[in-house]
């Protein structure tokens, strides 16, 4: 850490990145364009890939917090005081440095030390005003999602309606005609999927994962939506997981093919892959996807999907 506070006071840090998920890179990459990963210093959680973590010089891996609120609070604490100096020289040298990233997860506070750009997170983004927000995270974090004084801009792909508090704030990025596609490919190394001239695409959402329901009740939801599909042996499956997920999806799905996790299906558009069905709960994934048809089912009629997130509409659009 004393290494990297020498780089920050040197001035040889020019960027902070926070970043949890692989979507957050692909928003960033695609309005920003290339990442210089000896002048940038990613902040993140365990949770991210090896293989995207290698890529950067500096960085700050930071161990996720336990859902237990008693023993979140004091782990919560503690990465207050393990990481102070850090956030106390980004203070110091802030006008050097540009900052990017999400600002509602606990490790907002490196970017709330100075103004800030927000990436998209999802649609979470467009319906935060309805979401019922952890009350842990009421606690810690003021006014996320792009509301507090210290965002500047947000860099939105306008999957939704932009909710009037933010518009103001607003870039839109188009990720799969971004004009840094090169730059998405490269650092998204996709492996060529090949595709029958029948095949769905479903993609999967992390709600075991946060506790939302426990893994038998996810993975029975998602195997009614698959049966309710009514296919036959013919069609190819793929599930694409989130990259959050821990879920085996081959153990319960076994004709399946499941797609690696930790690549964006944007990325998959871009290099041209097409589907003839794509199918999600409520993922914005869906909407950037090359399918004839895309089926957003969304929350209505899920009680714990509803509790948490409100009613969100079921769509769907054929090309």
């Amino acid at each position: 850490m004393i290494k990297l506070i020498n780089k920050i006071l040197k001035n040889k840090i020019k960027t902070v990145l926070v970043a949890v998920t692989p979507y957050h890179f692909l928003v960033y990459i695609a309005a920003c364009g290339e990442i210089d990963y000896n002048s940038t210093l990613l902040i993140t959680t365990d949770s991210i890939s090896e293989e995207i973590m290698k890529k950067f010089s500096n960085k700050l891996i930071v161990s996720k917090l336990s859902s237990n609120m008693f023993l979140k609070l004091f782990e919560y604490l503690i990465y207050k005081l393990k990481y102070f100096s850090i956030r106390l020289v980004l203070i110091i040298k802030n006008k050097n440095i540009n900052f990017y990233g999400v600002d509602h997860i606990f490790l907002a506070d490196f970017l709330t030390v100075n103004k800030y750009s927000l990436i998209e997170d999802g649609l979470v983004n467009y319906v935060f005003r309805q979401k019922n927000n952890n009350s842990f995270y009421k606690l810690i974090i003021k006014d996320p999602y792009g509301v507090n004084s210290k965002c500047k801009k947000i860099f939105l792909t306008g999957v939704d309606k932009i909710p009037d508090i933010i518009k103001d704030k607003v870039e839109l990025v188009l990720i799969t005609n971004s004009n840094y596609k090169v730059q998405l490919l490269d650092f998204f190394r996709i492996k060529p999927i090949k595709l029958n001239k029948k095949n769905v695409l479903l993609i999967t959402q992390p709600l075991s994962e946060d506790n939302l329901c426990s893994e038998d009740e996810k993975v029975g939801l998602y195997k009614r939506v698959v049966d309710s599909l009514d296919v036959d042996t013919t069609v190819q499956i793929f599930i694409k997981p989130h990259p959050r997920e821990k879920t085996d999806y081959k153990s319960f799905f076994e004709a399946a093919e499941i797609i690696d996790k930790n690549i964006p299906m944007e990325v998959y558009a871009i290099g041209g892959v097409f589907f003839n069905s794509a199918i999600t709960l409520f993922s914005t994934a869906v909407y950037h996807i090359n399918a004839k048809e895309k089926v957003f089912l969304g929350t209505f009629g899920v009680d714990f999907l509803e509790k948490r997130f409100g009613v969100i509409d079921a769509e769907t659009k054929r090309f």
